[in-house]
């Protein structure tokens, strides 16, 4: 993959991804918790890519492995199938409407980022 590598998620696509960005340090503890491979100073990378791909949305603007790593663990990280699960088994009409429309844009960004090169999976619920 070549940097910058910019994507426009619409705004579907986007609500399954921002869901996990809402809680930068989540992901940053995540990605730096493998004390082999981590490196002084990454929690604080990952965090700051993490908050600016939360407050950039849905524009996101890969400039480097940071971000990369970032997208992929809001994917693959993503509690968004199993709400959406929720919603359709015990929500009312309206909100079952809206996560089935929901959980048909997770094939589509799947789709898009492999495009990219960028191979992963949102959790199946």
């Amino acid at each position: 993959m070549q940097y910058p590598q910019t994507i426009k998620f619409t705004p579907g696509e986007w609500k399954l991804i921002e869901d996990r960005l809402a809680v930068p340090c989540a992901i940053a503890e995540t990605l730096t918790s493998d004390e082999e491979t981590y490196i002084k100073g990454d929690e604080e990378h990952y965090y700051a890519a993490a908050y600016n791909m939360g407050v950039n949305g849905p524009e996101v603007t890969l400039n480097g492995t940071y971000d990369r790593d970032v997208l992929e663990d809001a994917v693959e990280g993503s509690t968004m199938p199993a709400k959406l699960a929720d919603q359709i088994q015990y929500g009312s009409p309206a909100a079952q409407r809206e996560a089935r429309g929901l959980a048909r844009q997770i094939a589509k960004v799947e789709r898009r980022l492999a495009e990219i090169g960028i191979h992963v999976r949102f959790p199946k619920y």
